[in-house]
């Protein structure tokens, strides 16, 4: 069975590649790709910037990607923001899942039925028990 793609937002790569478990999205995923913003929001951060540009250069399944309707991303942005809610790159990742039929990793439920938490991914990846970590939501698929 092939692993299905998936794409990840800004504070879910941080905290996966923060437990070192960014490489192993590859057991579950054949590619993950990173929206624009995703990658904009990162290089704003100091340190993550050099390391962004390792885990694209040295994880050929992390990759840059583009490929998807940037006004989407701006209708659901100013309907989030009436919300109080301004983070693009976690709007570009939900509307390239959508678009390209992929799931996305996020931690909010706004993602609908494209999202795995970064909780669920810890736990698939780690093996780690119910008891040893917890998730605001189920993982779903």
């Amino acid at each position: 069975m092939r692993r299905p793609v998936c794409t990840i937002d800004t504070s879910s790569v941080i905290a996966l590649d923060h437990i070192g478990l960014l490489p192993q999205l590859s057991w579950l995923f054949s590619r993950v790709l990173l929206p624009k913003a995703v990658r904009t929001e990162l290089f704003r951060r100091r340190n993550m910037k050099d390391r962004v540009r390792a885990i694209l250069r040295d994880y050929t399944f992390i990759e840059a990607c583009d490929d998807y309707d940037k006004a989407v991303a701006d209708v659901l942005l100013i309907d989030r923001g009436k919300l109080g809610v301004r983070d693009r790159g976690e709007v570009e990742a939900v509307v390239q899942a959508a678009q390209v039929g992929a799931m996305v990793i996020v931690d909010d439920r706004w993602a609908g039925h494209w999202r795995r938490s970064t909780a669920a991914i810890f736990t698939e990846l780690s093996g780690c028990s119910d008891g040893c970590w917890s998730s605001s939501a189920p993982l779903q698929q």
